[in-house]
């Protein structure tokens, strides 16, 4: 089975990511072109554009209490494009980018399993 294949295992589901980056734990509920975040109370909603197997963008749609105006604004304006790097049984490794931004994250999504 090849990382193609592999991928496409994560395009559904619900994941968390313990962020030390964020210093939050992030419950992620996604499907095809879909994402909700939800961490300490607050929920963020994306739209997902796969732009081929290990690769899609997220786009900000909003967030519901604790939203700041700033960051509203700033996530409307700029995509995050996020990169499988490596993938396991429950767990894949990816590389986030802010557009326009140079510094990149790598980060670890795991398979949600309460």
């Amino acid at each position: 089975m090849g990382q193609t294949n592999d991928c496409q295992r994560f395009k559904n589901g619900k994941f968390i990511l313990r962020s030390e980056l964020l210093h939050s734990t992030i419950i992620v509920d996604r499907n095809d072109s879909m994402q909700v975040e939800s961490t300490n109370g607050d929920t963020a909603a994306w739209s997902v554009r796969w732009i081929n197997d290990c690769e899609y963008e997220l786009r900000y749609l909003g967030m519901t209490i604790n939203s700041h105006g700033t960051i509203d604004k700033y996530l409307q304006s700029h995509y995050l494009r996020t990169k499988i790097l490596q993938t396991e049984k429950d767990s894949y490794i990816f590389e986030l980018a802010v557009q326009g931004v140079e510094t990149k994250a790598i980060d670890t999504m795991k398979v949600y399993a309460p």
